[in-house]
């Protein structure tokens, strides 16, 4: 299922969790930084009507999250629902390391979507 809203909502889902990852541990990298800004431009936030063009959220970013969390698991393919994961992984892998607080991060998104948090963490 790959309509506009839904590509909406994965992309308000994938940047607020890889924000939850990369900040888990308290810090937020220059590589971290990197990471995000590569695959999230502005651009693409501000086209989705998610950020305004100075950078900040729009009043719709809140509950296009919420309503990401309520629909994308039963919208998604198993493929759609690991790409998502694969994002995530790449983004506590940013740093090189994945601190414990980005683990969970990662577990919480996976049990959220649906799939298995053993399949996106550890090794």
């Amino acid at each position: 299922m790959s309509t506009p809203d839904v590509e909406r909502l994965k992309l308000a889902f994938a940047w607020h969790l890889c924000q939850q990852v990369v900040d888990a541990d308290g810090s937020v990298l220059p590589e971290e930084r990197a990471f995000l800004e590569s695959h999230f431009p502005r651009e693409q936030l501000v086209a989705q009507g998610l950020a305004d063009a100075d950078g900040r959220w729009t009043e719709a970013f809140g509950p296009t999250v919420e309503e990401a969390f309520r629909i994308l698991p039963s919208a998604l393919s198993t493929d759609e629902k690991n790409v998502l994961m694969h994002t995530l992984r790449e983004a506590s892998r940013s740093e090189g390391a994945t601190p414990d607080a980005e683990t969970n991060v990662l577990i919480v998104a996976a049990r959220i979507l649906g799939v298995r948090p053993s399949d996106f963490v550890g090794g």
